[in-house]
């Protein structure tokens, strides 16, 4: 994988959680990790997810297919739900210079943090985290005792995407410029069905009822990274890597979302655990090389053959998820 990613042949792009998540590593092994994913990345950066269901909301909420642009991307400040904002102008300055600077400062912090021997106390974020979890495994059991039918477990479980939502719809209305009349049919009458048409957060959304189904299912902090990141790399990248539990669940709600993704693949070392179309077993990597060329909008009307046929292109292919193993046996 890294072979081919130094080839150019596939795009290994950063996330925000690559960067939560090697937070407390600390010295040697978190420069080496830094290095590795900074230099696999080549400036490729996954828009925070916050960011893509606020483009797949506000589409939605304007009657337009609700999928997100340039999700994988050069432009900086994309990795958080906020970017750096931009310098002011310089007078006299040429008009380009205020985007070079933006970028610069962009990279230049990105790197010095990254690179930085010193861990990030995270215990304010995982405490968040473990908070958001502590919210399901209750609804999840109130379901199983009820004994609910699955239509009425449709209906929790996307009641409680749309409170776990709820602050980025209304971000995303404000900036769709919607009225409070059109927001109210749209959240009432408009958003069940338009959600089977996005391509991030309706994958959430059945991950969250498939996991609200099973009581027995253990929650952590962790989710929230893994189910977020995951799913909108599920569906925007041409292959996503991740736990396997996570990934487990993308698999089984493939049949009910609108097409994204070629394959999935397992965090596990090599190129084992690649499953294609249909549950074909890739044991080939070259041949995942040329999906969607990373500058073009993903299809998501495209039929099962003619994402298959895409595979023999020269495209790079983007592969979000992750990090895997760098050289020398650093680990994420």
């Amino acid at each position: 994988m890294i072979g081919l990613a130094r080839d150019q042949r596939i795009l290994l792009p950063v996330a925000g959680a690559h960067l939560t998540e090697m937070a407390p590593v600390a010295g040697r092994r978190r420069r080496d990790l830094a290095a590795t994913i900074l230099g696999l990345c080549r400036g490729w950066q996954m828009q925070n997810p916050v960011r893509v269901r606020g483009q797949e909301f506000a589409a939605s909420m304007l009657g337009q297919d609700p999928v997100a642009a340039d999700v994988f991307t050069l432009e900086p400040g994309v990795l958080f739900t906020q970017g750096p904002a931009p310098p002011a102008p310089m007078p006299g300055a040429p008009p380009d210079l205020a985007e070079i600077l933006t970028r610069v400062i962009a990279i230049s912090a990105l790197y010095s943090a990254m690179l930085e021997d010193e861990p990030v106390d995270m215990g304010e974020g995982k405490a968040a985290a473990e908070r958001w979890a502590t919210n399901f495994p209750q609804l999840a059991m109130y379901m199983r005792e009820q004994r609910m039918s699955a239509e009425h477990a449709r209906i929790n479980a996307r009641a409680r995407l749309i409170a776990d939502q709820g602050e980025d719809i209304a971000r995303a209305a404000d900036h769709a410029g919607v009225t409070q009349k059109r927001f109210a049919e749209w959240l009432a009458d408009e958003f069940p069905e338009d959600l089977a048409r996005m391509p991030y957060v309706g994958r959430l959304g059945e991950v969250l009822y498939l996991r609200l189904r099973n009581a027995d299912d253990k929650w952590e902090a962790h989710d929230l990274n893994d189910m977020n990141f995951l799913c909108a790399a599920a569906a925007y990248a041409d292959v996503t890597v991740g736990e396997k539990k996570t990934i487990e669940y993308l698999r089984r709600v493939e049949p009910q979302v609108c097409p994204g993704l070629t394959a999935l693949l397992t965090a596990q070392r090599g190129c084992r655990g690649f499953v294609g179309p249909g549950g074909s077993a890739v044991t080939n990597v070259t041949i995942l090389v040329g999906s969607q060329s990373p500058s073009r909008k993903p299809n998501h009307n495209r039929t099962t053959t003619e994402r298959r046929a895409l595979l023999s292109s020269s495209e790079p292919t983007r592969l979000g998820g992750v990090p895997q193993d760098p050289p020398g046996g650093v680990s994420r």
